[in-house]
């Protein structure tokens, strides 16, 4: 394979294509229906079309290869939400946790999602790394997390967090200080990306082509597992949201491009497996 970026965007679009399964579904999709289909999940011509285009646009752009987990939580249960659609394993919600057709909610108090695996073993380092995450609506209270892992020493930190009243967010991206902050009313709805492609910044993106902005810093991946709808303090959960979501993962770094991406990839996906907009 040939190392400028264009040929490497070819190479993936060819492998995008030879994943074609059985009908012409790509494999990765296909095998995702199947393990909806085995938790009881009756999933629509229309859903399967959709959750077989995002598959087949993250390959065409590049950055599906840089994702080690993702999770949709949009089939009203527990056992289809818990599914990872890159690698097929299981997550584990505890607490008070709705599961509604097109979200999860939790209670604000109690209820959160754990991906099962510790961030630091999942080949993140501190040039690259990336999380996201879909809000339908927002944590009603402030201080509360979306999405978070802290590890003291060595000190990594990510987060992402609702800042204050007006709907204000406060991310951190794997790193003890720095912080960007984002005040508009718009707050966390839509789909968030946190990235890091260099070992002194982070970036932070949302769908619609959206750049919130670039921040420098320096710090360590968490050696514990993240959370979402609360913060992994070490593994024990803490700052727990009532946040309506809709979709969380983590995965390598991402440029700009391919968060800007990865995020209306994904709202695209949401909108159109669940007829809900923001």
């Amino acid at each position: 394979m040939s190392g400028t970026r264009s040929d490497v965007r070819s190479d993936v679009r060819a492998d995008a294509r030879a994943d074609e399964g059985v009908g012409g579904i790509d494999s990765d999709a296909a095998a995702y229906l199947s393990l909806l289909s085995a938790q009881g999940v009756a999933v629509t011509g229309a859903q399967s079309s959709a959750i077989d285009a995002f598959y087949v646009t993250g390959k065409d752009e590049g950055w599906y290869s840089d994702l080690k987990r993702m999770f949709l939580p949009i089939w009203a249960a527990a056992g289809p939400n818990a599914i990872d659609m890159i690698g097929g394993t299981s997550g584990t919600y505890s607490g008070t946790v709705t599961h509604a057709a097109g979200y999860v909610q939790g209670n604000g108090s109690t209820g959160y999602f754990d991906t099962g695996t510790a961030l630091d073993t999942l080949g993140l380092t501190t040039s690259s790394a990336s999380l996201f995450y879909g809000v339908q609506v927002a944590h009603t209270s402030d201080s509360k997390s979306y999405a978070g892992a802290l590890d003291a020493s060595p000190d990594g930190y990510v987060i992402a967090i609702r800042k204050n009243s007006a709907g204000g967010m406060r991310y951190i991206g794997f790193s003890p200080i720095a912080e960007s902050n984002q005040s508009s009313s718009a707050g966390a709805l839509g789909v968030n990306v946190i990235t890091r492609t260099a070992t002194d910044e982070f970036g932070v993106y949302k769908n619609g082509d959206v750049t919130i902005g670039t921040v420098s810093a320096t710090g360590a991946i968490p050696a514990h597992k993240i959370y979402f709808m609360a913060r992994s303090n070490e593994d024990t959960a803490d700052l727990h949201g009532n946040a309506k979501m809709y979709c969380f993962g983590v995965g390598l770094g991402l440029s700009a491009t391919e968060a800007k991406s990865l995020a209306n990839a994904t709202q695209t996906l949401w909108e159109t497996t669940t007829g809900l907009s923001l």
